[in-house]
This record gives structure tokens, C-alpha cells and sequence, in this order.
């Protein structure tokens, strides 16, 4: 009976039941992040703004904090959508193998070549100047951004392997598996069953994923992930595409900032691609980048056509 519920569901119906269900979550999870911290740590926040130096405890409970938060904003929603919404959940999410195994290296390959590129970006996000008449807005924007990259800096700050290790649990794996299995898994394949254009799909949950953050002078570069995060589902028929790519970036710069915050890397290595003694590098990595991004996307389409004739 229920199945026949779920088949019977149109799209608007569907959508507004992941709305109804990704907001519910999200609350959970502001609610119950809110409440250990002002349980355990009222002024914890009023520390960070001020950038007083935390202490072991807490720093535990920021990030005992965070993990609730991202769990139940991403995680939660997107396997209850999946389970409650479509008849096959762990097709609709695209959670399978990847069938060309070359990707576990090449992926990682492709985000180190386009380093560069997405630097220069970056530099242009953060750089932005609004007209005198949205100066309020621009002001607003700045203060939000700041107050977002100084609670990132204190959630990465420490040192010790132990540190590093629960930094990359809560910065990398979670986010890739939650934020993956979300905008993805969920949200894209949901809008390309409707649209039956993957692009469309595609660009309006990487914009979803992009906005999602608040983070106006990140924007740019954050859309272009997301659109190299869907392409990778896209072609390759699974979640696990992304979620090594968005693993293996957001792993990347928690190790850098470790060890710059150790001294023991250069502050200029994120700016790299920016000046223009480098600019053929960047063009040299690019065409490099493009390449193995043909590679990828020719075997993604070989292999499971391989796999599907195995069925």
C-alpha cells in the first residue's frame, strides 16, 4: 500500500515533501547544536567572535556541535527522503560502485590540476566591490563572511595527529558524504527526473549546494564544484564520485591550514596561480586538467555500458 503511495507521488507532491522533511531536519539540527552548546558553553560563541583562544574543552564542544548540525541538516534528510519518498532509495541517491576503479586516482588528479584555476576564482570572488548604493550590503556580506571563516579557523585550530584525524572526520568526510548525498544524490536526481535535462539538474543543485553556505565572497568557486561534483554523478552512475571529490578537497585544505598553522607551509601556497609569472602554469594545468577530464568521462561511459550489459 505504502509503495503504491510513493509510486502514485508527482513531482510537486515529492517536493514539497523534501522540503517539508530537509527543513524539519535542519531545525533538529540547529535545535539540539544550540542546546549543547548553551547546556555546556553559553558564551562559546561570543569567544570565538572575539578570537579568544578556546580551550581543549571548548573546541570539543564546538565540534560535538558541528557534527550534530551537519548530520542532521544533510545525512538524516537525505536517507528519510530516499527511504519514505521513492520506491528504489538507493538508486534514486545513485549509491552504487564505481565501475571504473582508475577514478579512485584520476578524480583526486583532476581537483590538484584545476588548483590553480580555482584560485584565481577565488581571488576575484573575494575581491568583488559592490556599487556605493548596496554599500549596507556589502558591509553585511563581509561581516557574515568573516564571522563564517573565523568559526572555520577555530574549528581547525590545534595540533597532533588526533586533532588533524577529528579535523578531517568533521570537515571532510562528513560534509562529502552528508552535502553529497543531499544535493546529489537527492536534489539532482530528483530534478532530472522532472526536467529530463541533466544540465538543468545539475546547475540548480550546485547553485542550491553554493548558496546553502551564506557565503557570498566563497560563491563563485563553491558553484563551480558543485557543477564538477554533478557532472562526476552524472557520468559515472554514482554518489561515490563526489563524494571522493569533495572529500579529497576539503581534506586538501585542512591539511594545508594544519600545517601552515604549525609554520611549516607557506600562506602563499592558496594563492598560487594568482600572479602573472604563474599564469602558464595555470593554462599548462587547465589543458591538463581538461584531458583527464575527457579520460574520466569516456571510461565512466565504457564501464557501464559493461556493467549494464552484465545485468
Amino acid at each position: 500500500m505504502y509503495k503504491e503511495f510513493k509510486q502514485k507521488l508527482n513531482f510537486q507532491k515529492r517536493s514539497f515533501l523534501i522540503i517539508i522533511i530537509s527543513l524539519l531536519c535542519f531545525f533538529l539540527g540547529q535545535i539540539i547544536s544550540s542546546l549543547i552548546i548553551q547546556n555546556f558553553d553559553p558564551n562559546l560563541y561570543h569567544n570565538i567572535l572575539s578570537q579568544a583562544e578556546l580551550t581543549n574543552k571548548e573546541l570539543n564542544i564546538l565540534k560535538t556541535a558541528q557534527f550534530f548540525s551537519a548530520f542532521l541538516s544533510f545525512v538524516l534528510p537525505s536517507i528519510l527522503c530516499g527511504i519514505l519518498l521513492f520506491t528504489n532509495w538507493k538508486s534514486q541517491l545513485k549509491i552504487s560502485k564505481l565501475n571504473y576503479k582508475s577514478s579512485y586516482f584520476l578524480i583526486p588528479f583532476f581537483l590538484l590540476l584545476i588548483m590553480p584555476f580555482m584560485n584565481i576564482i577565488i581571488h576575484w570572488n573575494e575581491n568583488i566591490v559592490f556599487p556605493q548604493a548596496f554599500n549596507q550590503l556589502e558591509t553585511s556580506l563581509k561581516a557574515s563572511e568573516n564571522s563564517s571563516k573565523l568559526l572555520l579557523n577555530t574549528l581547525l585550530s590545534g595540533s597532533g595527529i588526533n586533532i588533524l584525524i577529528v579535523n578531517i572526520l568533521l570537515i571532510a568526510v562528513l560534509p562529502a558524504i552528508g552535502e553529497e548525498l543531499f544535493f546529489r544524490g537527492l536534489l539532482q536526481s530528483h530534478l532530472n527526473d522532472y526536467f529530463k535535462n541533466p544540465h538543468i539538474g545539475i546547475f540548480i543543485s550546485a547553485f542550491l549546494f553554493s548558496a546553502i553556505h551564506f557565503q557570498f565572497y566563497g560563491f563563485f568557486p563553491r558553484l563551480i564544484l558543485g557543477l564538477i561534483f554533478g557532472y562526476l554523478v552524472f557520468y559515472s552512475g554514482s554518489i561515490l564520485s563526489s563524494i571522493i571529490a569533495h572529500f579529497f578537497n576539503n581534506a586538501l585544505a585542512v591539511i594545508i591550514v594544519y600545517f601552515q598553522n604549525l609554520g611549516k607551509l607557506n600562506q602563499e601556497i592558496e594563492s598560487f596561480g594568482n600572479s602573472k609569472n604563474e599564469i602558464i602554469y595555470t593554462l599548462l594545468s587547465l589543458v591538463f586538467a581538461i584531458f583527464i577530464a575527457r579520460i574520466l568521462i569516456i571510461n565512466f561511459q565504457n564501464q557501464n555500458k559493461i556493467a549494464n550489459l552484465g545485468k
